[in-house]
């Protein structure tokens, strides 16, 4: 990656990495901030999402995850998380039912694809988080090399904290570097 890809891609991210680590106590609504930093989320890979985005067993896991375990972190209440469709009303409308009934379809076959993109997003929160549970895991160790050299190279002009860093490298290594793989037609917007 050049050098100014990497001050792009780190300034387009902070802000992500930012609402993912606010104290869950200000937050007031815990599904709309879910829906929020979801939204967040899928912007950052570009103004037009493949035909086949909110079909693909990956990213729904992907998803799936990050819906349940930001909404957990947010604050979300046992009524909340009954809740939880509304999320994805939120971010997707009418086409919500049928995203929501091939997610719990594809988590009940234990698909493959879906069960890579539940812990893809298991591996990024966790390590966004300081959890452990990863810490021996190559694409965890890499991102954390990576994001303590984001910090050396920074300077004052453009400053990121190791969050924002470890932010950038985890969405990379752990989602939008997977769907290069699955959408070639996105590798020219993620890169």
């Amino acid at each position: 990656m050049r050098r100014t890809d990497y001050r792009w891609q780190m300034h387009q991210l902070a802000d992500v990495a930012d609402i993912m680590s606010k104290d869950e106590t200000a937050i007031t609504d815990p599904l709309q901030a879910t829906r929020d930093t979801i939204q967040s989320l899928i912007d950052m890979l570009g103004p037009k999402l493949p035909a086949t985005f909110w079909a693909d067993p990956f990213v729904l896991g992907f998803v799936y995850f990050a819906v349940h375990a930001y909404a957990i972190q947010a604050g979300a209440t046992d009524d909340d998380l009954k809740n939880l469709p509304a999320v994805y009303v939120g971010l997707l409308e009418g086409d919500a039912p049928a995203v929501i009934a091939q997610s719990a379809t594809l988590h009940r076959d234990k698909d493959p694809a879906f069960l890579q993109g539940l812990e893809h997003g298991d591996k990024f929160n966790a390590a966004m988080r300081g959890m452990s549970k990863y810490d021996d895991d190559e694409a965890v160790i890499q991102a954390h090399e990576q994001a303590r050299e984001a910090v050396v190279l920074a300077d004052e002009e453009h400053p990121f904290t190791f969050d924002q860093a470890l932010f950038v490298y985890l969405y990379e290594g752990l989602f939008a570097g997977e769907l290069r793989r699955r959408f070639p037609e996105m590798a020219e917007t993620l890169n």
